[in-house]
């Protein structure tokens, strides 16, 4: 017996079908008896995200399909209802299934397939898979059924009272209301739990409009009123009601306490008042999300009131960098519950900000969120970067002198052991050079002393003596022109002695740090001024001393920051070895003499420092 002619495929619809077909809301596809695709309608365009081009020709089993059951499982070529129907040659479906969306991710469907035969054949010749989205649908069934878990966590955790009642009283509850009201199971099994008898006379109204909204519109607004206790104290309560039965009515309460409720809140607005006035900046974000909290130091450390932080993404708003990829640290975090470590963030100015931060996730249910404590560090990082450049700089200035000395010292050791005779000079000459470096490391010795002494708060030590300037000065210039063959340190004074009480060693550590400065960033010679005059100034007279050069000179914008510890001026850092302690020391000596100090210069040009000292 001959077998049954299948025909591979059919012509589509015509007429008021092909109307219906090109217009209906579900998505209509026509496959052939091997399965393959041969017209799709716009719905199922639109549905699946693929145009008609696309479709022709494909099968239900192509992998492209990327098919998953409800369960996540995925389906095989011959699961799928188009293909069972084919082989059946009955209807399959409806069923439920999932299809990849190449820009939607999965699409949830409900599935149909309806064979079709010709007269004489055993075979389909063809089937019509009908299809309807209903991701949407899922998507609301899985949030319900998120919120339900919620309730239903409530009610078991006995957060809120609840309550089912009728006219004559309460015949179910649970732990929460039982505790809210005073009562126990006992007296709930015993039916003398009345909801009336337990509501003030001055609520009666309230109650009563309540019952009549539940009866005609099955569920009442809440509203606050007072429940007397079985010991006869109230408690206050906000109640709302939905119904259960109609006859007899019966309905369920939600019973909140407004005293532990109030007394809650103003323990949360303690510690959230807690956490703004703290010094950190703290902050939390959810672990998908974006920015929950936001506290006061926070907006003192980044710039961004609350209002622009809640809801942006941390480390998008403050472009955090860490030490490694941002994947790793969410790993840590994730695995350990906790993260710590130096991290850099930027303020809403673009300021750098080096903080040292803490991170805590928590779990609260299938929530999870981060709790991000920072405190800036800026400051101190760069002390820290400072005293790194401050030691390097001064073992280099150490490094001089003291090779000076040195050297000098064995030239001589060389010279007497070849028994060359010295003759006197010679010999002044080279102890005087080893007594100038070691008097340059003394100074330096001292300022680093200074430095640190000043740092911790502490003022200088000054011992004073009657001194005359203009000698002082003197002696220093003879000392720094024998150092320095390329420079002229010329001395000018208007008068031949200018006596006050200062502190010798000291100021010639003021004189002796101005010459140094003025010899070194003069590194093509030329003449130093050393102007010393007295003048009258508010009625009081002040011996003034200026020294000058004409070297690189200081950037008009650092002018005001030339006097900070460990600050250098950026046309020198790098060029000119220094600690950039010097002229901090030189101005705290100064000032604790009662004096002054200014500057003034141009960049290219040259610098004039003058100190003024009291005389009185």
């Amino acid at each position: 017996m001959q077998k049954p002619r299948r025909r591979t495929s059919l012509p589509t619809a015509p007429g008021r079908d092909r109307i219906l077909f090109r217009e209906i809301g579900l998505g209509v596809i026509y496959q052939d008896a091997a399965g393959q695709i041969v017209d799709a309608n716009p719905a199922a365009q639109r549905i699946l995200g693929l145009t008609f081009d696309e479709l022709e020709g494909r099968t239900s089993f192509d992998p492209r399909w990327k098919a998953v059951w409800p369960d996540g499982t995925p389906t095989t070529g011959d699961q799928h209802p188009a293909i069972q129907a084919l082989r059946t040659g009955e209807r399959v479906g409806p069923i439920e299934m999932g299809v990849t969306h190449p820009d939607f991710g999965i699409r949830w469907l409900v599935v149909t397939a309806i064979p079709q035969k010709h007269a004489n054949e055993e075979l389909p010749c063809r089937v019509s898979v009908f299809f309807e989205d209903i991701t949407a649908r899922r998507v609301a069934e899985r949030a319900l059924l998120v919120s339900e878990g919620r309730v239903q966590r409530l009610v078991e955790a006995n957060v809120i009272g609840i309550m089912v009642a009728e006219n004559t009283g309460v015949i179910q509850a649970n732990d929460a209301f039982l505790e809210m009201v005073g009562y126990d199971r006992t007296d709930l099994q015993q039916g003398v739990i009345d909801w009336r008898a337990m509501t003030p006379v001055e609520f009666h109204g309230h109650v009563d409009a309540a019952v009549r909204a539940i009866g005609e519109t099955g569920h009442s607004e809440p509203f606050e009123k007072e429940f007397v206790r079985k010991d006869g104290s109230r408690v206050p309560v906000l109640i709302g009601a939905a119904q259960l039965n109609h006859s007899p009515l019966r309905w369920v309460s939600f019973v909140v306490d407004l005293q532990k409720l109030k007394i809650a809140q103003g323990e949360v607005q303690r510690q959230e008042n807690m956490l703004d006035h703290a010094y950190d900046a703290i902050f939390a974000w959810d672990w998908d999300g974006g920015i929950t909290y936001w506290n006061r130091g926070a907006e003192r450390l980044y710039g961004f009131p609350a209002s622009e932080a809640i809801g942006q993404i941390s480390h998008e708003l403050l472009r955090t960098e860490h030490m490694f990829s941002r994947t790793e640290f969410l790993n840590t975090l994730e695995e350990r519950g906790f993260a710590e470590g130096e991290i850099v963030h930027f303020h809403r100015d673009g300021r750098k900000l080096d903080v040292e931060s803490r991170h805590q996730l928590v779990h609260d249910g299938e929530r999870r969120y981060v709790l991000e404590v920072n405190r800036d560090i800026t400051s101190r990082k760069e002390i820290e970067r400072e005293r790194e450049a401050f030691v390097d700089a001064l073992a280099h200035d150490l490094k001089n002198p003291l090779g000076a000395a040195k050297a000098q010292a064995q030239l001589m050791i060389r010279r007497t052991q070849k028994g060359v005779e010295f003759d006197r000079d010679s010999v002044v000459r080279g102890l005087n050079s080893v007594v100038s470096s070691i008097n340059r490391m003394n100074d330096l010795i001292g300022e680093m002393l200074d430095a640190a002494q000043l740092r911790d708060g502490r003022g200088l030590e000054i011992q004073r003596d009657r001194i005359d300037l203009v000698d002082l000065a003197t002696n220093s210039t003879t000392t720094f022109n024998r150092l320095t063959p390329r420079h002229s340190i010329i001395i000018h004074a208007s008068c031949d002695r200018l006596w006050g009480n200062w502190d010798r060693s000291r100021l010639e550590r003021v004189i002796g740090n101005l010459l140094d400065n003025a010899i070194k960033y003069s590194p093509a010679g030329g003449e130093v001024s050393v102007d010393i005059s007295r003048e009258q100034r508010h009625g009081t007279d002040w011996a003034k001393l200026s020294v000058r050069d004409h070297g690189v000179g200081i950037p008009a914008d650092e002018l005001s920051t030339v006097f900070q510890r460990y600050r250098r001026a950026r046309n020198v850092a790098g060029r000119f070895a220094g600690a950039g302690i010097g002229l901090s020391g030189v101005k705290a000596i100064v000032e604790q003499h009662g004096g002054s100090i200014t500057i003034e210069s141009v960049e290219g040009e040259g610098t004039t420092f003058t100190i003024r000292l009291p005389l009185d």
